[in-house]
């Protein structure tokens, strides 16, 4: 059930290599999850992270203050996922496994030592 639920919220982006995804300014930043490929995410112009395949960039799943980011730029041939960031916590609200495992997730990797 969940995985229904979240796959009816998941709108899927095909992007050839330099197409851009831009965000408006009154947009909340959605969830992104890279499913293939390579993507930079910009700030005017400037670039703020690259994410490459199974990557994930949003709110919930950044240690920190989520950077600012104004567009998606694909560096190859890239599909990227995108989720309303209301659907996603919509869809956390009737599934409390979800949430559950979230947690669990994010208290992993805050336990997990660093490693260089």
């Amino acid at each position: 059930n969940i995985l229904a639920d979240l796959a009816d919220k998941i709108h899927p982006v095909d992007l050839k290599t330099r197409d851009k995804v831009v965000f408006s300014n009154s947009e909340e930043i959605p969830i992104l999850i890279v499913a293939h490929g390579e993507v930079c995410l910009k700030n005017e112009g400037k670039d703020v992270i690259t994410l490459k395949k199974g990557a994930v960039f949003g709110d919930l799943f950044s240690q920190g203050e989520v950077p600012v980011v104004t567009e998606a730029e694909a560096l190859e041939r890239s599909i990227l996922f995108r989720i309303s960031i209301h659907d996603f916590y919509f869809v956390m609200a009737n599934h409390s496994d979800l949430v559950q495992g979230l947690i669990r997730n994010r208290s992993d990797k805050k336990a997990a030592p660093l490693t260089n």
